[in-house]
């Protein structure tokens, strides 16, 4: 295991993954997390030289995640995820609007910024992570060589950028065509399962949100339309009505067109 830093509630953040590999390996301490959780969280290279970041909360519950655009979920997504038929890519505008460019403010681990990406024909997309540890985990991913033409094609029309997604849009207002949110579902009353990657993001980034100020920072900043992903059973987000929606099975894309 090569440590590159080792974060902890309460210290000073340092951004970049690319600072924190250190030649002699030591680990550097950071960041206090969402709602002051008391957790623990190291992000290391393992053997195969590949960044992992794993997350123990207080009752010692562990997670270990990383982001690989080459396999598992997001690799199968572009192989059978239904091409440019796919509602996302119908909510985004992206058949026909080709040279569209596209803001994802609520990153995650980038499966859908991914999808996005792998959809463009003519453009780009930017991620905004506010989570040094998850924007450490995306930016490798993106930035990591790959024998798969294909996927390092999709890889080069992603960018991530580690900032407050607020913040952000409020300072870089009508430069997006498409501002897609993908907000932290509310917590569970029922206990299930949470899906793997999951329960590392809720411990990390916790599900409260200002909805009202998201959403508004949205409107005002995208240059088309925002897109917003919500379970299909799920209100309306900042109980705004959309302008129509795009849906899966499972999931609902509300789309709000921008006057």
């Amino acid at each position: 295991m090569k440590p590159v830093f080792f974060l902890q509630p309460k210290k000073e953040v340092l951004y970049q993954y690319a600072k924190a590999c250190i030649p002699n390996n030591d680990l550097l301490r950071h960041i206090k997390t969402a709602e002051n959780k008391e957790i623990t969280a190291l992000l290391y290279f393992n053997e195969q030289d590949a960044l992992h970041l794993s997350v123990a909360d207080k009752q010692r519950n562990n997670e270990t995640i990383s982001i690989n655009f080459s396999t598992g979920k997001s690799h199968h997504r572009l192989l059978f995820g239904g091409g440019k038929q796919q509602p996302i890519t119908k909510a985004c505008g992206l058949i026909k609007h080709k040279d569209w460019t596209i803001l994802d403010a609520t990153a995650g681990l980038a499966q859908d910024a991914f999808v996005i990406a792998s959809l463009m024909s003519q453009s780009s997309i930017t991620l905004i992570e506010q989570h040094p540890a998850i924007f450490s985990l995306i930016q490798y991913a993106i930035q990591q060589p790959t024998d798969n033409p294909a996927i390092q094609n999709i890889c080069n029309k992603m960018s991530v950028i580690n900032d407050d997604s607020i913040t952000f849009m409020d300072t870089h207002k009508k430069q997006f065509d498409v501002i897609y949110l993908d907000p932290m579902y509310p917590e569970r009353k029922k206990k299930a399962k949470v899906k793997k990657g999951m329960q590392a993001l809720q411990t990390l980034i916790g599900h409260e949100q200002n909805e009202t100020t998201l959403f508004e920072s949205a409107i005002a900043s995208a240059k088309q339309r925002v897109v917003i992903k919500r379970p299909k059973s799920a209100p309306f987000y900042a109980n705004t009505q959309p302008s129509f929606d795009c849906s899966s099975k499972n999931t609902r894309y509300d789309v709000y067109v921008c006057n």
